[in-house]
């Protein structure tokens, strides 16, 4: 499961958009196990602008 930082439409930046959505965020808590994340370091060129990236974190199902 790949859950990005960025967040399209409207409300708080990065990770703290699982807050607002809390069914998905116990979900991850409880069937997957953060394998890494990444963030980026610098800002790339988008259209006409620079901007930075969105970061990502990969989360692996658990096996029981």
């Amino acid at each position: 499961m790949v859950v990005t930082s960025a967040l399209y439409v409207d409300g708080p930046g990065d990770y703290r958009k699982l807050d607002r959505w809390v069914a998905f965020q116990s979900f991850l808590a409880n069937d997957y196990t953060l394998e890494t994340e990444w963030t980026p370091s610098r800002t790339a060129r988008w259209w006409s602008r620079e901007d930075t990236p969105a970061g990502y974190r990969i989360y692996v199902l658990r096996r029981e």
